[in-house]
C-alpha cells in the first residue's frame, strides 16, 4: 500500500495548527525539566548495589524514562516543523548528507550489529534544500526502521532516478514485519492512535519537511518485501 501526499484538510486552518503547536511545546517544556531530575537519579541508583531483580526493574524503569524523553524532543520538533519556519536553501550533495545521517544514527544508537548499506546507481546527484532539516528526515526515517527491525538484520537505503523528469528516489527498506493498512493510514494522517506515538511524530515531521521541499514522501508495507520508505525529491 502506498500513501501519495496528505492532501490539506478543510476543516484545519493556520490558526488551529498554530495554538495546538504553541500548547504542545507549553506542556513539553513543562514535563522536560522533572522528567530531567527523575532521569538523573535513576542513573545515579545504577551505582548502588541492589540485587539482579531490583537491577532489573531499575533498567526498565530508566529506559522507560529515556523512551518519554525521545517523545517530548519528537513532539517539540513536530511543534517546530508545523509552524513551517523558513528554509536555508543550498546546494546539497545528496548521497553525502545521506551518509552523514547514517554515521549519526550508528553513534546515537551504539549498535555495532545493525548494519544501513548505501547504494546509489547515480554518480553525483544535487538537490536544493536546507541540510539541517533534510538529514533530519533521514535521521527520523532511519531511527524509526533501526527500532523496528532485528538487531542483526540489514538496513538498505539506495538512491535512483525517479520516472519523473528531473526528479531523484531516496528508498530505506528493511525486511521487517509488515505495517497493517489500517495503521499506514493512521500513520501519516491526523488520527489518534493508542500506542506508537513516537512513530507518528517522527513520521508526520518527516513528511512535513519533504512537502516543504516540494517533494513527496511515501510509505509501502507487504508481507513479501517487508516495509519501505521512500522519499521523491527534486534535483539541480
Amino acid at each position: 500500500m502506498v500513501l501519495p501526499k496528505r492532501p490539506p484538510n478543510p476543516a484545519e486552518t493556520p490558526a488551529d495548527w498554530t495554538e495546538i503547536g504553541q500548547q504542545a511545546v507549553a506542556i513539553a517544556y513543562e514535563m522536560r525539566n522533572p522528567l530531567s531530575v527523575v532521569l538523573n537519579g535513576l542513573s545515579l541508583c545504577q551505582d548502588t548495589p541492589m540485587s539482579e531483580r531490583a537491577r532489573s526493574r531499575l533498567g526498565l524503569a530508566l529506559e522507560g524514562a529515556q523512551q518519554l524523553q525521545h517523545m517530548i524532543d519528537d513532539l517539540l520538533e513536530f511543534a517546530r516543523y508545523r509552524e513551517q519556519p523558513e528554509l536555508r536553501w543550498s546546494e546539497l550533495d545528496l548521497a553525502g548528507l545521506i551518509t552523514e545521517s547514517i554515521d549519526l544514527v550508528s553513534q546515537s544508537c551504539g549498535s555495532t550489529n545493525r548494519c544501513i548499506i548505501l547504494k546509489s546507481v547515480l554518480p553525483k546527484v544535487w538537490i536544493q534544500g536546507d541540510a539541517d532539516r533534510l538529514k533530519r528526515v533521514f535521521l527520523n526515517l532511519f531511527t524509526y526502521v533501526q527500532e523496528a527491525v532485528p538487531s542483526d538484520q540489514t538496513i538498505r537505503c539506495q538512491v535512483a532516478p525517479a520516472p519523473s523528469t528531473g526528479q531523484v528516489w531516496v528508498q530505506i527498506h528493511a525486511r521487517k514485519t509488515p505495517v497493517s493498512p489500517h495503521r499506514l493510514q493512521q500513520l501519516l494522517q491526523h488520527t489518534e492512535t493508542a500506542k506508537s506515538d513516537r512513530i507518528d511524530i517522527r513520521l508526520l515531521a518527516a513528511q512535513q519537511i519533504i512537502e516543504a521541499h516540494s517533494g513527496q514522501f511515501y510509505l509501502q508495507s507487504c508481507p513479501i518485501r517487508g516495509t519501505t520508505a521512500s522519499i521523491q525529491l527534486p534535483i539541480c
